[in-house]
């Protein structure tokens, strides 16, 4: 299993508050050094968004900052597997 895999995060094809106007705010292709800082600044706003991750950069991030992910899942935040290439995932 994949390190995001691991973490039992949930998934999502579509919005989960049907009927509501909602934006959603994202960030691809991360993790990247500031990820725990950008998404405190966020969460001092009361803003939250979703991290969008690449699977193959997450271990090496976690690594080099250990229990990011979780730092930034406890503030509130989505984080979110990110594919390299787009597959359709549904199949």
């Amino acid at each position: 299993a994949t390190h995001i895999e691991q973490q039992g995060l949930e998934t999502f094809s579509s919005c989960p508050i049907p009927g509501e106007k909602n934006v959603f705010l994202t960030f691809d292709d991360g993790p990247n050094a500031d990820a725990v800082q950008h998404a405190a600044s966020l969460a001092q706003q009361g803003v939250q968004a979703t991290y969008f991750w690449v699977g193959a950069n997450v271990a090496n991030h976690e690594k080099a900052h250990p229990g990011s992910l979780a730092k930034v899942r406890e503030m509130g935040h989505a984080v979110a597997a990110h594919t390299w290439d787009h597959p359709n995932l549904g199949s």
